[in-house]
């Protein structure tokens, strides 16, 4: 009889201590609260871009394996997936993209951030070359110590800041 107990007892609190450990991530981000971001980044391998022409002034390109690296809040690189229209007659574009951040932020851990994108600049005259860019991540999922995060970040062409929870 006491060997049934003990081992009720003993399933009891193996439970417990899986519920526990599910629910932990989930707990310890919302004990974080606001994190500042801010830092700098820089184009580790531009990836792959294939552009098909939509008219007389109008490129559809989608870029895959953008790489870049990141400094500051924020330690590691990320890898970008894009697709961006480029308007030769304006001298502008805007895209969209999944970026999945691989590193660690300063206090929390380490692990993967993704966020989706959403980027806009000018191009050259010629339509060759972007010649400025903004963009702005809103995070959709995280692993590890960085599971359970959002926000947002905004980026230029070398920087970028935000606020995770």
């Amino acid at each position: 009889m006491h060997g049934f107990i003990l081992k009720g007892a003993v399933a009891v609190a193996a439970i417990v201590i899986v519920s526990a450990l599910a629910v932990w991530p989930a707990a310890a981000s919302a004990m974080r609260g606001e994190i500042a971001i801010s830092g700098v980044t820089s184009t580790l391998d531009p990836g792959s871009t294939n552009c098909v022409s939509q008219g007389p002034f109008v490129l559809t390109c989608e870029s895959t394996g953008f790489l870049t690296g990141f400094a500051g809040t924020l330690t590691g690189s990320s890898s970008t997936d894009s697709s961006t229209q480029l308007n030769c007659k304006t001298g502008r574009y805007h895209g969209h993209g999944v970026e999945t951040f691989t590193g660690s932020l300063a206090g929390a851990g380490s692990g993967t951030l993704t966020w989706q994108l959403q980027t806009s600049g000018t191009i050259s005259d010629d339509c060759s070359a972007l010649t400025s860019f903004e963009g702005r991540g809103i995070v959709v999922a995280g692993t590890g110590g960085l599971a359970g995060l959002h926000g947002a970040i905004t980026f230029d062409a070398t920087s970028y800041v935000g606020s995770l929870q």
